[in-house]
């Protein structure tokens, strides 16, 4: 069933269509278990070998090669047409079928449907319904610049009796041939939610989605381009009715508004297209934010964000004040010396980084002036530049008084905190990141000095951020209360250097 819905445009754009959830081709991926697959501690696979897995896959159609892949990539272990391997020289340790476990199988370039379905299928067996002496091989086949992993179904300590039956989450190795149809794609890979392809070099992207769109393959594609091979350009469901009147919608957008495309999803699997515009500064927010507001339908808006070229990014949202002021919020941090990194949809939260305690001060001073052009509810999350890993968001109505708390732990030297609201009856929460070695005994007194050494009111929740994660209750200057290992739950003993710091942390108590 094929579901659209119009936006608002203008004559000349194409109408804003939502991606239909249907069952699309190519690379699916079937979840189906049979019928009595039941979990099974005996595993009665028959027991095999590397170097037995070797022979079996270079004698399976198309198979140009199998390659080991230790320590060095691309080791060769068998050509499908040689013979027995020469001896090694004297003084040389090449890899070794019988103990490598991680193989490449190169097949032809001219394999057709016929070998691609053969060796996906046995390939994935052979992976799967064999023990082998250090656990199941990982394989990867290679077809010409692209490239699929054998899925390994399940680990050998969970072996499910009926293995191959219920084994059916292989990738379909014939989709090969749908990433071989799109053009000009540079390198490409089969995963299990469908392939992802890095175009050509100076490709032109939008060129080069409706010529995609043009073609029979049905699949999840996701695109990266060659100048940045690392980023999700794109994510689109090839083949879906409505995706090419989604792409057409995005492209329009950016048309209109003059942003760029830098990342976007039109796919079967969520409800509506998402996309990430690109601005070359804070100053060309608001006409971008307003145009997508016009745009785009109400539902759809929270899938869009706009980014500058200095870093900063902006949710779009229709709610809550004009985006003017929460640019004019950003205006008024930066001037406090302040960095902006993110502002939510409709000036809802505003999180930003800053270097030491005295400009956090100045911060609280402009949030908590009249001139403030914000709800005096949004969050202000602030977190130190050297560790912004640790935030501490609190209404801007707040920071006043939760402010110096931060101040005198930054002063002290401890960057690594997060700093929250408490619940129930802890007025605080305080989690230290590893970076403060607390499980030393001289980050542990270190630590212990400084928190005793500043002041908070009411009961804090104290946790120490790494392993199994000691925490406890206390007052600035009391006792540890209910002292447990949140890692395993409220009611788990601490031990070890956790004890070792409640036990200090009461001997300092007064």
């Amino acid at each position: 069933m094929t579901s659209t819905r119009t936006r608002r445009r203008t004559t000349s754009q194409t109408p804003w269509r939502t991606v239909t959830r249907a069952t699309a081709g190519g690379a699916t991926l079937s979840l189906a278990l049979l019928a009595g697959c039941e979990p099974d501690d005996r595993d009665d696979r028959p027991a095999s070998d590397y170097a037995t897995l070797v022979d079996e896959l270079r004698s399976l159609p198309g198979v140009d090669s199998v390659e080991s892949t230790p320590g060095a990539p691309d080791t060769p272990v068998a050509d499908a047409d040689a013979g027995p391997s020469s001896p090694s020289p004297p003084g040389h340790s090449p890899s070794s079928p019988a103990t490598d476990s991680t193989f490449t199988v190169v097949l032809d370039p001219d394999s057709g449907e016929a070998e691609l379905r053969t060796v996906g299928k046995r390939s994935h067996t052979l992976v799967n319904d064999h023990r082998y002496p250090s656990g199941a091989p990982e394989v990867t086949v290679g077809y010409g610049p692209f490239t699929a992993e054998i899925a390994q179904s399940r680990p050998d300590s969970e072996y499910v009796a009926c293995a191959d039956a219920c084994g059916q989450d292989r990738i379909e190795l014939t989709d090969f041939l749908d990433l071989r149809a799109l053009p000009d794609v540079e390198s490409g890979s089969l995963t299990a939610g469908g392939a992802e392809v890095v175009l050509a070099e100076d490709q032109d992207v939008r060129g080069w989605v409706a010529d995609a769109l043009e073609t029979d393959v049905r699949t999840r594609l996701i695109v990266r381009t060659a100048q940045e091979p690392e980023s999700r350009w794109l994510v689109l469901s090839l083949g879906a009715d409505g995706t090419a009147d989604a792409v057409a919608s995005l492209f329009d957008l950016a048309d209109l508004t003059g942003a760029e495309v830098v990342e976007a999803s039109v796919e079967q699997s969520i409800q509506y297209p998402s996309a990430t515009l690109r601005v070359a500064g804070p100053s060309d927010v608001p006409a971008v934010h307003d145009a997508v507001v016009a745009e785009v339908p109400d539902r759809e808006l929270s899938g869009f964000e706009i980014v500058t070229d200095d870093g900063l990014e902006v949710l779009v949202d229709d709610d809550g004040p004009p985006i003017e002021h929460s640019m004019e919020a950003r205006r008024l941090l930066t001037d406090a010396r302040s960095a902006v990194t993110r502002i939510g949809g409709g000036g809802s939260y505003v999180e930003l980084t800053v270097p030491d305690s005295e400009v956090l001060r100045s911060v609280v001073d402009t949030i908590s002036d009249a001139a403030w052009p914000l709800p005096q509810d949004t969050s202000v999350r602030v977190s130190h530049e050297d560790s912004s890993d640790y935030k501490a968001p609190f209404s801007a109505d707040e920071w006043d008084e939760r402010e110096p708390l931060l101040t005198d732990l930054w002063d002290a030297g401890l960057v690594d905190v997060a700093y929250r609201y408490g619940h129930e009856d802890v007025d605080t929460t305080l989690e230290i990141g590893p970076e403060s070695e607390f499980s030393t005994p001289a980050g542990r007194d270190a630590l212990v000095q400084t928190l005793r050494g500043v002041d908070w009111k009411g009961t804090a929740r104290i946790t120490l951020a790494s392993g199994d994660m000691p925490s406890f209750t206390t007052t600035a200057d009391g006792r540890a209360q209910n002292p447990h290992n949140t890692a395993s739950g409220a009611e788990a003993d601490v031990h070890g250097w956790g004890q070792e710091f409640v036990d200090a942390w009461n001997e300092s108590a007064s």
